[in-house]
């Protein structure tokens, strides 16, 4: 493989602006610039654009606010450069003009295409008592791909999590959290065959596969995940401390797909993949003295998943393909782990 560079600089600068009420006002510029060898785009300018506002009206309640734009610009998308720094000349040479590349001329690949982006995050603590800490964090993110028109095109991603804390004392604490997570996608591509039907350039039909518009699909991706879990800390005594935590994750992903005309190309929505994780970890340490301690861990891992791509495929399952034959994972790890901790004075 032709070796790659990279070289990846940014500059900025920031201002803040204090208002009554303990509140802070924030504006910030940032600007990346990111260059690349023997990749499709040499270089990818970036434009980032950032206000924050934070705010303490009561001595026991804060809240933040941000909102980021940026703008991503990158140079003339060469869908050949890959394809030439990536394969043997002999190769190259035993290939047809027509059939040479490896992903389509049109498809852009995300990290290397203009973006727009819009987030915003909102975050708030409240202190209701001396022992409780609640809080509140909001993301929402927005990536439109304007310039793209094969490959990733959208993407938004809403986040929610709220957390209690109890502490007490300064030897006990406790916390309970939760959040809900969505992530949405839209892609295109395009159906094609190998051979002749891999010319990607001909305008005048009959055209082959890989240059019919009416050969498009387009996949719109929901993943949707739910996040429950508390945790625990105790200092027993001078020597002893106890912790343990708990944590619920349950996924779930929906694809479904659609055609623009070809007869051929009717793709059904893929089933819905459904995967759930519980993770236990328990443990305790033991001061012996101020410079040694000897701790003993417990973690459980419970893990299931039934992702179609897995569901009864057998390493030769697929036609002309030999796959490694792997089962969706429905899994129990028990672990233990004593460690000794000594510390140089």
């Amino acid at each position: 493989n032709t070796s790659h560079h990279f070289i990846s600089q940014t500059v900025g600068i920031e201002g803040t602006y204090r208002l009554p009420m303990r509140s802070r006002l924030q504006l910030g510029y940032a600007f990346e610039s990111v260059e690349r060898e023997n990749a499709a785009v040499e270089e990818t300018e970036e434009d980032r654009v950032n206000l924050g506002f934070r705010t303490q009206p009561w001595s026991n309640f804060t809240t933040r606010f941000d909102v980021l734009y940026g703008n991503r610009s990158a140079d003339t998308y060469n869908w050949d450069q890959r394809y030439y720094a990536l394969l043997d000349v002999e190769l190259i040479n035993a290939t047809p003009d027509s059939q040479r590349y490896i992903n389509h001329p049109e498809l852009s690949q995300y990290h290397l295409s203009n973006r727009e982006r819009l987030e915003s995050k909102l975050d708030m603590t409240w202190m209701p008592g001396d022992d409780w800490n609640l809080n509140f964090n909001l993301m929402l993110r927005d990536d439109d791909y304007d310039k793209t028109y094969t490959g990733l095109r959208y993407g938004y991603w809403q986040r929610y999590h709220l957390s209690a804390s109890y502490a007490p004392s300064a030897d006990l604490s406790a916390t309970i959290y939760g959040g809900w997570d969505r992530y949405e996608s839209e892609q295109m591509g395009r159906s094609f065959r190998g051979g002749a039907e891999k010319n990607a350039f001909e305008i005048f039909p009959p055209v082959p596969q890989a240059s019919d518009p009416d050969r498009d699909w387009r996949l719109d991706a929901t993943d949707t995940s739910i996040t429950v879990g508390a945790n625990l800390s105790w200092r027993v005594t001078e020597t002893l401390e106890l912790d343990a935590d708990y944590s619920y994750v349950d996924t779930e992903s929906d694809q479904e797909f659609r055609s623009y005309g070809a007869v051929d190309v009717n793709p059904e929505d893929l089933p819905t993949v459904q995967t759930t994780l519980h993770h236990v970890e328990a443990g305790g340490t033991w001061h012996m003295r101020e410079d040694l301690s000897l701790r003993l861990a417990y973690q459980y891992y419970r893990y299931t998943s039934d992702d179609w791509a897995l569901q009864g495929v057998r390493a030769d399952t697929i036609d002309k393909v030999l796959t490694f034959g792997a089962r969706n994972p429905n899994e129990q790890i028990h672990y233990i782990g004593v460690s000794a901790i000594y510390r140089w004075q």
